[in-house]
C-alpha cells in the first residue's frame, strides 16, 4: 500500500527470515490495532462527558431544599403569651450563622404579621422558630406569609458543602405547609357577652326570661355566674356560646341581672369580659281606681250645660277605645263618654245634662258604674286597671 508505514513486528520477521510472508496475517493485525485505538479515544472521551454531567449534578444536589414546615406544638387554640414551636425541614443537614443576623419566618396573624426568629437546629436537617403569641393576632389555621416568608435577615443557612440553602417555602396549599398539616387557632379576643330579653320594661312577666349570649363558644360559664338584684334565677340551661335563665323577681320595683368578668372561657383560654346590666321595673300590680271628682264648680246646672268629671287613678294608665261613666240621672241614667287622659292618671268624662235628668247631688250609679265599652285601661306593663269605683256618697 503506497504510502504506508511498515509494520514493525511484520517487516523484522520477515527481514531475517523467521518466517514466510504472510502478507494477510500483517494486514489483519494492523486493522485490530487500529480498531482498538480507536475504541480506546472513543471510550475516553465518554468518560470525560459522563464525569462532566456527575459533577455538575453533585454540584447541584448540594443546594439543601426546604421539604416541609411543621409544629411540635399539639393542634388547638393559643392565646396571647403562649408559644408555638415550628420547625423548618430541609432534604439534608444545614447549618445556620448568626453573626450577622439572625434569620426569621413572618408569619400570616392578622392585621399585623408575626415575625419569629430562628432558635435553634444547626447541624441537622430541621431548625427551630419559636412564636410568642402576641395581643391582636388573629388565625383560624396558622400559615407562613407565604413562599418567600423564610428570611436571612444577614444570617446564612448553608449546607455541608458551604452552599447556600434554598429558601423557598412549599405553597400555601401544600400538605407540607405548616398550615396544611396543622390545625392550629390563633384566638387573643376576649368572649363579649349581651344580655337580652323579650319583656318590656316595665313588665309584669314573672319569671323574666334573659337570654345570655357570648361572641363565642365557652366554657365554665354555670347558674352561679349571674348575679340578681331583687330576685333569683330560677332556671338555667345552655352550652357553647347561648345560655337562658329565668328570673323570679322578689318584689315590685326594679329588677337587675349583671354576669360579671372572667366568668367563662374560650377554647384559647381567653377570659370574657363583663356584660351590660339589664334591668327591668317589675310591676305586677294593676292600677286601681282612687277617687272620682269633677272640676266643675259646685251648683245647679240645667239641660244643655257640662259637667266634667274626673276618674283618678294610682298609676299612669293608657287607654284604648271609648271607656264610660254611668251616672245616676234619675229615672233614666246618663252614660257619659271617656274624652281625655290617655298617658296620665287622670281620665276626663264630660256630661252634658240631659232633659229629665234630676239629683239632688250627682253621682254615678255604683261602684261598677265605670266600664271598658270594648275598650281598654292599662298600666305601662299592661296590667289592666281595676274599674271598681268606691262607694258612691264616698267622702
Amino acid at each position: 500500500m503506497v504510502g504506508r508505514a511498515p509494520h514493525r513486528t511484520c517487516d523484522l520477521e520477515l527481514s531475517r527470515g523467521l518466517r514466510p510472508p504472510a502478507v494477510p496475517s500483517c494486514a489483519l493485525r494492523t486493522f485490530v490495532t487500529t480498531v482498538l485505538s480507536t475504541v480506546r479515544r472513543i471510550f475516553a472521551t465518554l468518560l470525560l462527558l459522563y464525569g462532566c454531567v456527575c459533577g455538575a449534578a453533585i454540584g447541584e444536589a448540594h443546594a439543601a431544599t426546604v421539604t416541609s414546615v411543621t409544629s411540635s406544638t399539639s393542634n388547638g387554640s393559643y392565646r396571647a403569651g403562649q408559644t408555638v414551636a415550628i420547625q423548618v425541614i430541609f432534604d439534608q443537614v444545614v447549618y445556620v450563622t448568626t453573626s450577622g443576623g439572625t434569620p426569621t419566618l413572618t408569619l400570616e396573624t392578622g392585621a399585623s404579621d408575626a415575625v419569629v426568629s430562628y432558635s435553634g437546629g444547626s447541624g441537622t436537617t430541621t431548625i427551630d422558630f419559636s412564636y410568642t403569641v402576641a395581643s391582636g393576632h388573629t388565625s383560624s389555621d396558622l400559615q407562613y406569609l407565604s413562599t418567600a416568608a423564610l428570611a436571612l435577615n444577614g444570617g446564612s443557612i448553608i449546607d455541608g458543602g458551604s452552599v447556600n440553602a434554598t429558601l423557598t417555602l412549599p405553597s400555601l396549599a401544600s400538605a407540607s405547609s405548616l398550615g396544611g398539616g396543622k390545625s392550629i387557632v390563633i384566638d387573643t379576643t376576649a368572649p363579649t357577652v349581651t344580655l337580652s330579653t323579650t319583656a318590656s320594661n316595665p313588665t309584669k312577666t314573672s319569671p323574666i326570661p334573659v337570654t345570655i349570649t357570648f361572641s363565642e363558644s365557652v366554657t365554665d360559664f354555670i347558674q352561679g355566674d349571674i348575679t340578681v338584684g331583687n330576685g333569683a334565677v330560677s332556671s338555667f340551661s345552655g352550652t357553647g356560646a347561648s345560655y337562658t335563665a329565668q328570673i323570679s323577681p322578689s318584689a315590685q320595683g326594679s329588677v337587675s341581672v349583671d354576669v360579671a368578668a372572667g366568668v367563662a372561657t374560650d377554647n384559647a383560654g381567653n377570659a370574657s369580659t363583663a356584660a351590660s346590666q339589664l334591668a327591668r321595673t317589675f310591676d305586677s300590680v294593676a292600677p286601681t281606681v282612687t277617687s272620682v271628682t269633677s272640676t266643675t264648680s259646685n251648683g245647679t246646672y240645667k239641660a244643655g250645660q257640662a259637667i266634667s268629671i274626673r276618674v283618678q287613678l294610682s298609676e299612669v294608665v293608657t287607654v284604648t277605645g271609648t271607656p264610660q261613666l254611668t251616672l245616676e240621672t234619675g229615672s233614666s241614667d246618663a252614660v257619659v263618654n271617656y274624652v281625655s287622659g290617655s298617658g296620665t292618671s287622670e281620665l276626663v268624662f264630660t256630661y252634658t245634662v240631659s232633659s229629665g235628668h234630676s239629683s239632688a247631688d250627682l253621682d254615678y250609679a255604683s261602684t261598677s258604674a265605670l266600664s271598658l265599652n270594648g275598650g281598654t285601661i292599662r298600666d305601662a306593663s299592661t296590667n289592666n286597671a281595676a274599674l271598681t269605683l268606691p262607694a258612691p256618697g264616698a267622702a
